[in-house]
């Protein structure tokens, strides 16, 4: 049987299961007449849909061995080439050619086509179906499948969504316990079930007329209520979004007239209470006026603690994690102190029926704390009273705590200050390197002004965006301006450099200063004493030999094997031809060798440097690092 048609029974059946299936069962659990034997349509029908059909006349469900005997009977020999010839049959049938297998059937009484006009009449007594029309009985089970699969859809998108909020619901209520209900909302019987001399007893008479909603010594005097806080862990305050997160024991304890024990409560002088009674009792409406979130902690019970004392005193302790904003000043950083307020404010009742006092003695309790950037101490913290008035409404009690926390200047001294500090004397070193060499001192410079550029901007981004100038502001600055200062020092020896009438100025002074010193006509002989070709260290020998040192170098030393005066010699005289006393030595090919002497080209002429542009950069050695210094001095004598 095709998938589709055993689909779409299912969808019906379920649809509507007290509908009369008698001509199905009749057409289907039967004998058709037309085949004189079971058709495997009813086989189908009973192993795949397992469904028992009802009997409209009977109301009698047929039974599994029923479905299991026309499952044999059907199942004989040649049975499955019969499932794929009804099967093949029943595709045909539904292109709309139902009419021409009904035909089929009456003329040549060909099973499949029995088979086929037999579930069609089936199908046909329902009223699904009509055999006259062949288009008609397509587009009409066309709507009938589109219509079912439409329902089935729709019914399957509502389970899915069921059976997930059931898991979502399942998964938030997991381990809570069912909901108590106060004294004041149970039944007469419940309250008679409790014993007469147990604790639970006393808790129903107390809270059985208790009405939480009224506050004690109403139309009295004010309920003053007694603060004080546990700090358990203290976060690190956050500068770009500018509040601080804390973990704390929040504790609060008001007399309630109501609650005073009776005098038949033999025990101790306090009674711990399960949290579920606290939504039984009227307790004040603080809230933390500063808060940007909080949460309570229920893991692994609710972390409340309620203690009822016998003169009516009531005392509660909450655990919560909360986010307080905290407005800094950073005209300072990392140099800053900031102050961190927790303001602790009734939402509800004024001054005129509540008022929140501090606990005498140690009203914040807070153990060594180790924070990563800052340093609190016990003895920094501020009490006071921040009462506010609301125009409209009247005064509200409030009451605050101020936390001093010292910033730790150590991580930003290492990360900050010594690397910008070292980068600016890098580029100091471009003062000692010769004018010029710009392929050494530019890029030296660049890099210098890149650096301090990059870490200001890295900076900026961890930091919040104030309109103010911090003291970090101020370092960074100050030192790209003495990366950039040093880079335009080598830009104005470069004009100078390049400049020509003091390049021709500076040729005429070193000429000036050669003929002064008696260089200029004697250049061709200064190699020789008065020109006759007699070097000059031999009148140094014959002079003083005895002063001369095994200092000589030269090859001429390594082929006399005497180390003598070559010391003494001018920088520029030819030791290649005389040994270290003077002597000629004879080489061979010697005139091959001083042609191709004269034949060499002069070694270029060394680049003439103003003075003027030595004279910066001297001045610049010195300067540079005196300004830096005094800048330092100033700098670290208002800020630190």
């Amino acid at each position: 049987m095709h998938p589709q048609i055993a689909c779409l029974i299912i969808l019906a059946f379920l649809a509507n299961p007290k509908a009369s299936w008698r001509p199905l069962s009749v057409h289907l659990g039967s004998r058709c007449p037309e085949s004189g034997s079971p058709p495997p349509h009813s086989c189908i029908l009973s192993l795949l849909l397992g469904l028992q059909l009802r009997d409209a006349r009977s109301g009698v469900l047929t039974t599994p061995e029923d479905s299991r005997e026309a499952g044999r009977s059907c199942y004989g020999a040649g049975s499955a080439a019969r499932s794929r010839r009804v099967s093949r049959s029943w595709a045909r049938a539904i292109r709309g050619r139902i009419a021409p297998l009904t035909r089929l059937a009456a003329q040549r009484g060909s099973q499949a086509a029995v088979d086929d006009a037999c579930l069609l009449r089936a199908f046909h007594s329902l009223g699904w179906l009509e055999l006259g029309a062949p288009w008609g009985s397509f587009w009409t089970l066309f709507k009938m499948k589109f219509f079912w699969g439409i329902l089935f859809l729709i019914l399957f998108s509502f389970w899915v969504e069921e059976a997930y909020s059931k898991e979502k619901s399942s998964k938030k209520g997991k381990g809570k316990k069912k909901q108590y209900l106060c004294p004041s909302q149970q039944s007469a019987e419940d309250l008679a079930r409790v014993p007469a001399n147990s604790t639970s007893n006393i808790l129903n008479r107390l809270l059985v007329s208790y009405d939480p909603r009224i506050r004690p010594n109403f139309k009295g005097i004010p309920v003053d209520v007694v603060v004080n806080i546990f700090i358990n862990s203290f976060g690190s305050i956050q500068e770009t979004t500018m509040d601080y997160r804390v973990n704390i024991f929040l504790r609060q304890k008001w007399n309630d007239p109501r609650l005073k024990l009776p005098n038949d409560f033999r025990g101790s002088d306090a009674l711990t209470v399960d949290p579920t009674m606290f939504k039984c009792l009227w307790k004040p409406d603080l809230f933390f006026a500063n808060e940007k979130s909080a949460n309570f902690h229920d893991v692994t019970q609710e972390n409340i603690l309620l203690f009822i004392f016998r003169d009516g005193d009531v005392l509660v302790s909450m655990r919560l994690s909360i986010t307080l904003s905290c407005p800094l000043d950073l005209t300072l950083f990392p140099m800053d102190t900031q102050r961190c307020k927790m303001q602790l404010e009734s939402f509800g009742y004024t001054t005129d029926d509540l008022r929140f006092i501090w606990q005498s003695g140690d009203p914040v309790q807070l153990e060594k704390i180790a924070l990563p950037q800052f340093d609190i101490k016990k003895e920094d913290i501020e009490y006071g009273n921040c009462t506010k008035y609301y125009k409209g409404t009247g005064y509200y009690t409030c009451v605050e705590v101020i936390f001093t926390l010292r910033r730790q200047v150590g991580f930003y001294m290492m990360g900050v200050y010594a690397p910008t500090l070292l980068i600016v004397v890098l580029s100091w070193l471009s003062f000692w390197i010769n004018p010029d060499a710009s392929a050494a001192r530019v890029p030296l410079g660049i890099f210098s002004v890149l650096s301090l550029a990059s870490e200001c901007t890295t900076l900026a981004a961890e930091l919040p965006k104030v309109s103010y100038v911090k003291a970090l502001d101020v370092w960074l600055i100050a030192c790209l301006l003495f990366g950039f200062a040093s880079l335009v020092e080598y830009a104005v020896v470069q004009v100078m450099l390049n400049n020509p009438k003091r390049i021709e100025a500076e040729k005429a002074r070193i000429a000036k200063a050669e003929q002064a010193e008696g260089k200029g006509g004697n250049s061709a002989k200064k190699n020789t004493v008065n020109g006759t070709g007699t070097p000059v260290h031999i009148s140094t020998l014959q002079v003083g030999e005895t002063r001369c040192k095994k200092v000589c170098t030269s090859k001429s030393d390594l082929r006399s094997n005497d180390f003598s005066i070559v010391g003494s010699l001018p920088r520029d005289f030819e030791l290649s031809n005389y040994d270290c006393y003077g002597k000629p030595i004879e080489v061979n090919n010697g005139l091959g060798k001083s042609q191709a002497k004269n034949n060499k080209k002069p070694p270029p002429a060394k680049p003439v440097i103003p003075t003027a542009a030595k004279r910066i950069d001297l001045y610049a050695r010195a300067l540079f690092p005196f300004c830096f210094l005094f800048f330092n001095v100033i700098y670290w004598s208002i800020y630190l």
